[in-house]
């Protein structure tokens, strides 16, 4: 064991023949050296002595914050919720949480009120088909296809439990608790799903009557020429292809709709625990539907991949239609569906990122040409999620952890690895450098490896790290922690490269130089590893740049080798140097001068690897040619003012974010969506008109826990017991109905959708029967799209309490009010009167002082169809606003202070809105930033100013041409968190150049051109080799289901390339035409300086106070 404790030699630092004197000027020599080392070099010679121990405790602490992160359960990542992208501290984002706050008090304080079980439609629960015509000039409307319909019609109606999830039509017969008498009422088969279920929108019910349980009608063109007039349009438009031609009666799609009910037993509304009514209706209808679907179409999942990937296409020849075939693609859509589909999915896809670690060890493992250095690299890569994740969470205690952070582990992927590379270069280079530089023995090889690799990483890293850290400050949550996650896990990889690759290099140059990587147990050519003594040590890679070799006298040399040879052959560094151990950095004084290899210049270019030789002699020869170097500047400067011209517009997306490929059958169906007629029955959004409440309180609120809102703020003004009040809530439910609108969002010029009359006499069941008085007034309001209690208050007050419209006693008003609302026939206003708590213990009608109203609204249908985009929503937004703004101005005390709230709609307008925002506000953060740490990094205004173009290139290539011109997308989440990456990854190659090109000694590198030369061949291979990890990481992502995914793959493979050809071409293009030379534009005179300055302040206080 002590063998792979320590395993640098015996040291030699003692002669037989040395004085004691001679010793000590030596040892006078070595500490006065070891106090000058700085803490990484100290680390490195310790790690020297003891390599396995020092790796091991790096392996242990990683595996004891792995451990933590595990045991403490920090690894659960929050269930994916609406909330986590929405802006909490948003004025907008405030009314809609002070609404939604408002109304569920209102659940809250009346408990013990009847729950009225699946009166309204459970929007995740509720089935959607389309079907559209294989042909696109055939209609949809054949007797083939139409008996498909029916027969999948059937499918849903005849499932055991659709009655029992079904949306009811008559739910007050749901007042009192569930029983199973109830329950075997909707398990009889001998009750239709007619007598209880609101009937399905499905053109099976048009063509098959009456409502879909009869015979195909004889004339289809009558049906659908009737159903297409202008007069019937509106209320049958639901069926009818937008593109629908009266005249050819050419229909290419219809579609049709199964609402299920919401809430479900045991649920208080359907807002409560809304994604788990939506399963529990799954579970017990959905998925036996899907089921059947797939069986029907002999739909399977292919590798790794989900059934909705294929077309289900009805083909099938009907009897009842004269042999005729089916010749239409059915497509389906639930919200459960679609969330459990995307659950599996993301899962699929997650098993690409175990390929792209593979892959990326793989060539890792290619290019160092050593398993273990891999091996170790990805170790780094993997460890760095936990460990940053246990600072994330512990340290910084951040508790939110969301599923786009996932995407950190494909960033570090291409990070860690240029790491890896960039220090193994070194080290590898190491070899060729001079023996003022490195002696030849392993621990100064590894100590110039440190030093030179540590500050290229460092600058890297930190300009990474700062990039993302930048993002911190975006006001939407998830790309915030992603920013603050990923810079965390920059900041770990480069911590445990500096610390883990030194006692790495001593044992593999000890114990696995010698091998191939092929095969542990063949040795590899040992001339690529040779070590080289003081007298044949090759010449550097400075001197390779410079194509010259210095010619040593060689009678000297062959004069002082032979004179050696006699005293005892091999010299005392030699023996050192040869031997691999640490000795020989201590032997080889560096006063000594290293002799210039004697072999001419072809030699020592040969010893470079294959692609230094190319950077340092083809590609160079290629980009100083002045005249591809100008048209390559003049290229890219064109190409950076067309890129910033597309890049500035982006905007918020005009169109639905796009989660799944085409092909995917739900992804049809929602690009489908638009397509068909206007009609009465489309979902638009709902909007609420609130009084009583004044936005949230949010000081208090966590910004990283999603179920955090704040605290509800009531409006103390708040009375709508007054006359004027009354009448003001009133006449403002009458003008909402003819509000008018001209934006482009609001169909027909209105804010408010208005629908056909459907009242209770339209139904077969009630023919001849006299329709209640106040049920006529409810289905009136409904169809008028406003939602409105004062209306059927007037009502009920004036035709059955005898009383006043308005009424003037405040103590009458709630009592009379109180018991409207608790009256069945108004459950659908339950939840737009907000009463205080009161003790159950007394009268129903509590006295004035027990009984108060805090919270009123009024519900309307807008024009403003669902789904929309920022784009489309904001101008109606803006005329919501001012419409409210003019009523409250309009209003009397006590009203002045209604908000407006269409709740996500709202809010995820202001989120996209804010994605835009917050991507521009990075970029010129981070493009300030890489300036500043450029010039600091190569201490040279120039050098930096060039640099920083390059990155700005880079960004605006991919996000302009790129994003914009070739894909012709806008700024959406992927696009947004993109960003986020681009500029994170877009620094690292152009710093690593710029660097290189900065410290090229000026002994073998003083022109523009030897410094460029030099850069390239000492930093091209890592900057080739990190370039290709990334792409191969981000290329796996292609095979993703989710096109979230392969748009990433897309923007990650753009910004490597886009990153590598600017910092390839550009860059040194650029450095050899402009670049500094000498001290132009250097700060280093400056610092120089301040420094003198500061020692003789310094020693004049010290002198001061000698004297004092």
């Amino acid at each position: 064991m002590s063998r792979f404790l320590s395993t640098r030699p015996p040291s030699r630092d003692e002669d037989d023949n040395s004085t004691p004197k001679t010793n000590m000027n030596v040892n006078k020599k070595r500490n006065a050296r070891d106090e000058e080392r700085t803490f990484l070099e100290r680390y490195a010679m310790w790690s020297h002595q003891n390599p396995l121990l020092a790796l091991t405790c790096i392996v242990l602490v990683a595996v004891g914050c792995i451990l933590t992160v595990v045991l403490n359960d920090e690894l659960q990542f929050v269930e994916t919720n609406d909330r986590e992208w929405v802006i909490l501290k948003d004025g907008i984002t405030s009314d809609a949480d002070a609404a939604a706050e408002g109304t569920r008090l209102v659940e809250e304080y009346s408990s013990s009120d009847v729950i009225y079980e699946r009166g309204e439609e459970s929007q995740r629960g509720s089935l959607f088909f389309q079907f559209v015509s294989n042909d696109g000039a055939e209609t949809v409307f054949t007797k083939a296809n139409l008996l498909a319909m029916r027969e999948i019609h059937r499918i849903v109606v005849t499932h055991p439990k659709y009655k029992q999830y079904c949306q009811l039509k008559d739910p007050k017969v749901m007042k009192d608790d569930i029983t199973d008498d109830i329950e075997k009422i909707y398990s009889n088969s001998s009750v239709s799903y007619l007598d209880v279920c609101v009937k399905p929108l499905t053109p099976v019910s048009v063509f098959f009557p009456p409502n879909g349980e009869g015979e195909l009608v004889e004339d289809i063109d009558a049906v659908v020429r009737e159903i297409g007039s202008e007069e019937n349009k509106k209320m049958y438009g639901y069926f009818l292809d937008g593109a629908f031609d009266v005249q050819t009666l050419v229909n290419g799609a219809t579609r049709a709709r199964y609402p299920m009910g919401a809430p479900v037993i045991g649920y208080s509304s359907q807002e409560d625990r809304e994604r788990e009514q939506g399963v529990v209706i799954g579970e017990a209808i959905l998925d036996d539907i899907e089921k059947e679907l797939f069986n029907r179409y002999a739909m399977k999942a292919k590798f790794l991949s989900t059934p909705y990937m294929n077309k289900a296409i009805d083909n099938k020849a009907y009897e009842e239609a004269d042999g005729e075939k089916a010749n239409m693609q059915t497509r389906w859509y639930a919200g459960y569906l679609r969330s459990k589909d995307a659950a599996n999915v993301i899962n699929f896809d997650l098993a690409w990122a175990f390929a792209s670690i593979l892959a990326v060890w793989c060539y890792m493992a290619f290019h160092t040409r050593s398993f273990f250095i891999a091996s170790l690299g990805m170790f780094e890569i993997i460890c760095s999620f936990p460990v940053a994740l246990f600072i994330y969470k512990l340290i910084y205690r951040i508790e939110y952890l969301g599923n786009v952070q996932i995407l950190s582990i494909f960033v570090v992927l291409g990070v860690g690895a240029d790491d890896v590379f960039v220090f193994y270069d070194a080290y590898k280079q190491s070899q060729f450098e001079p023996r003022e530089t490195v002696s030849g023995s392993t621990l100064t090889r590894v100590l110039y490896t440190s030093r030179r690799a540590s500050k290229a990483i460092f600058v890297t890293s930190f300009t990474t790290m700062g990039a993302f850290f930048a993002t911190s400050l975006s006001e939407v949550m998830p790309i915030s922690a992603f920013g603050i996650l990923s810079a965390t896990m920059i900041a770990v990889l480069f911590v445990v490269n500096v610390f883990m690759f030194p006692p790495a290099l001593f044992l593999y140059s000890l114990y696995l130089d010698k091998y191939k990587v092929c095969c542990f147990c063949t040795k590899a050519d040992y001339k690529r590893t040779e070590r080289y003594d003081l007298e044949t040590a090759t010449t550097t890679l400075s001197m390779a740049s410079l194509g010259d070799v210095v010619a040593v006298d060689e009678e000297n040399t062959k004069e002082k080798t032979d004179d050696e040879s006699k005293e005892g052959g091999m010299s005392k560094g030699t023996e050192a140097a040869t031997s691999g151990g640490g000795g020989g950095e201590d032997n080889a004084s560096s006063n000594i001068p290293r002799p210039m290899d004697t072999l001419d210049s072809e030699a020592n270019i040969k010893r470079l690897r294959p692609i230094e030789r190319f950077f340092r002699n083809q590609f160079y020869a290629f980009i100083s040619y002045r005249p591809v170097c100008y048209i390559v500047i003049a290229a890219f400067l064109t190409l950076l003012g067309v890129s910033l011209k597309l890049a500035l517009e982006l905007e918020t997306p005009a169109q639905q974010e796009q989660w799944y490929p085409t092909a995917h059958l739900m992804q049809a169906y929602a690009n489908d969506r638009t397509r068909f007629s206007v009609s009465a029955d489309d979902r638009v959004v709902p909007l609420d008109i609130c009084f009583g409440v004044y936005g949230m309180d949010t000081s208090r609120a966590n910004h990283w826990d999603i179920e955090q809102l704040g605290k509800l703020q009531l409006d103390e003004t708040f009375d709508i017991t007054l006359p004027a009040s009354q009448l003001h809530f009133l006449h403002a439910c009458e003008a909402l109905r003819i509000a008018p609108c001209d934006a482009s969002g609001c169909q027909d010029g209105l804010l408010v959708m208005s629908r056909p009359v459907m009242s209770s006499s339209d139904d077969a069941d009630t023919e001849g029967e006299e329709v209640d008085a106040t049920q006529k007034s409810l289905d009136e309001q409904t169809a008028s799209g406003v939602s409105c209690f004062m209306e059927s208050f007037k009502t009920y007050i004036e035709d059955e309490r005898n009383l006043v419209f308005p009424i003037e006693d405040k103590t009458t008003f709630l009592e009379e009010l109180w018991r409207f609302r608790a009256d069945p026939r108004f459950y659908v206003f339950k939840n737009s009167i907000g009463f205080l708590p009161y003790d159950e213990t007394k009268p129903i009608v509590p006295s004035e002082n027990e009984l108060d109203i805090f919270f009123v609204k009024v519900t309307v249908q807008t024009t403003l169809k669902y789904p929309t985009t920022a784009k489309v929503a904001r101008p109606v937004f803006r005329v919501w606003e001012a419409w409210v703004k003019t009523m409250n101005e309009e209003a009397p005390p006590g009203m002045q202070n209604a908000i407006q709230t269409a709740y996500t709609t709202w809010t995820w307008m202001v989120t996209q809105e804010a994605l835009v925002r917050n991507t521009f506000q990075g970029v010129t953060i981070c493009f300030v930033m890489a300036y500043l740490v450029l010039v600091l990094s190569t201490m040279n205004f120039l050098t930096g100013a060039i640099a920083t173009v390059t990155i700005a290139g880079v960004v605006v290539t991919v996000m302009g041409v790129g994003v914009r011109g070739f894909m012709g997308w806008d700024l959406g989440i992927g696009e947004s968190i993109a960003a986020v990456i681009l500029i994170g990854l877009s620094v690292d190659y152009c710093v690593h150049l710029a660097n290189a090109y900065t410290e090229a000694p000026e002994l073998f590198a003083k022109t523009r051109g030897e410094k460029t030369r030099r850069a390239l061949m000492i930093m091209g291979v890592s900057v080739t080799a990190s370039a290709m990890t990334t792409v191969i990481s981000g290329s796996m992502l292609w095979l993703c289901v989710l096109k979230f995914f392969s748009k990433f793959a897309f923007l990650i493979t753009m910004t490597i390339t886009s990153s590598y050809l600017w910092s390839i071409l550009f860059l040194p293009a650029a450095l050899i035409c402009f670049g500094p030379e000498g001290d132009r534009w250097s700060l280093e005179p400056a610092v120089k300086k301040l420094k003198r300055c500061w020692s003789r302040r310094v020693k004049g206080g010290n002198v001061q106070a000698m004297a004092a």
